[in-house]
């Protein structure tokens, strides 16, 4: 019970913003409009719809270190794909962005989470994926299942709000919705760093 009582400390409800208290052993409840919320292996389940096959399929095949399932083939392309390519770009460029900065990092669409982020300070970590969140939640401070549209967080919350490959996959129309509650969580002052994946003839 000591565990969801602080999750209350830490989410809101995410339709209407209200602050959450706890239901039961494994359920949240918006004391505003009345919402349950499971709590599943600590982490809340705010958008349960939005669980997708293919991305709770990608997170072992895509993350090496943390996927006992994958065959070793499977491994050493990705390996070799990580190493050399673009990836090892991302991270530097995510790196060099945060030096030496300090405060509350949001990770949206967090998958299995990034170690190097916890430099800045507590990271909360947020995705659809519950498979990616059980791995992350080792790595973060918290983690959530929820949609980056309704992020289940008080106005003004994080000083860094970072994503990767996430913004590309919101539809055009829902684009605007997406950085109106980017900047809601965002503390005035507070900075986003995003890598967004394009089109590119260039391989490397």
């Amino acid at each position: 019970m000591a565990d969801l009582e602080g999750l209350t400390q830490i989410y809101v409800c995410p339709t209407c913003k209200g602050k959450l208290a706890v239901a039961g052993p494994d359920q949240l409840k918006c004391v505003g409009c009345a919402a349950l919320y499971l709590v599943k292996d600590g982490i809340p389940i705010f958008a349960p719809l939005l669980i997708d096959q293919f991305y709770e399929q990608r997170v072992w095949e895509t993350e090496l270190e943390l996927s006992p399932k994958a065959p070793w083939l499977d491994k050493l392309i990705v390996w070799f794909h990580l190493t050399f390519n673009i990836n090892q770009r991302r991270k530097s460029f995510m790196k060099r962005m945060l030096k030496n900065k300090k405060g509350l990092l949001l990770d949206l669409g967090c998958g299995a989470g990034k170690q190097f982020y916890r430099e800045v300070g507590p990271v909360i970590g947020l995705d659809i994926c519950l498979s990616g969140l059980s791995k992350a939640r080792r790595v973060y401070h918290a983690v959530a299942q929820a949609d980056a549209l309704e992020l289940p967080f008080a106005d003004g919350l994080f000083d860094f709000i970072v994503s990767n490959d996430l913004i590309e996959h919101i539809p055009a129309p829902q684009k605007d919705q997406l950085f109106q509650e980017m900047w809601r969580v965002l503390k005035p002052g507070g900075q986003l760093v995003h890598e967004i994946e394009t089109m590119s003839a260039n391989f490397w």
